[in-house]
């Protein structure tokens, strides 16, 4: 779900409408019809700090072909609320861990580390960043 809206067929299909693919539902509805169409956009799951575990539902079908992983270290998350710096160090390390499984699983994963160049310190800003890399 991003930004309140469910990403059931209809987000999917609004989705396709945005990027040139108007009307084509068989794209959404019939995977083994026009599988191509489909095949070609990937899909950005973001995965948070709090959601480090292999059964969450948006990891269930993932498709180590075409999609990706985000996972951002974010100064605001970090500072939202007083944190003890032992418990920062503790979910940095876990995401870090989580991030190399997926890796060694065959998932690509989009890390994005607390101290890298660019950094925005957002979860907005870099989600966008993300989805212009991957487009």
């Amino acid at each position: 779900m991003l930004r309140g809206r469910p990403a059931g067929r209809a987000a999917t299909r609004r989705l396709l409408r945005r990027l040139g693919h108007a009307g084509d539902r068989r794209a959404v509805q019939g995977r083994s019809r026009n599988r191509a169409l489909v095949s070609t956009v990937k899909t950005l799951r973001f995965i948070l700090g709090d959601q480090l575990s292999r059964s969450i539902s948006s990891l269930d079908d993932i498709d180590v072909e075409h999609d990706v992983v985000l996972m951002v270290e974010v100064r605001e998350e970090a500072t939202y609320v007083p944190h003890h710096k032992q418990k920062l160090v503790l979910v940095l390390s876990s995401m870090r861990h989580f991030a190399r499984s997926l890796e060694q699983e065959g998932i690509e994963v989009d890390y994005v580390h607390l101290d890298e160049e660019g950094n925005s310190g957002s979860f907005s800003d870099e989600l966008r960043r993300a989805v212009e890399r991957h487009g």
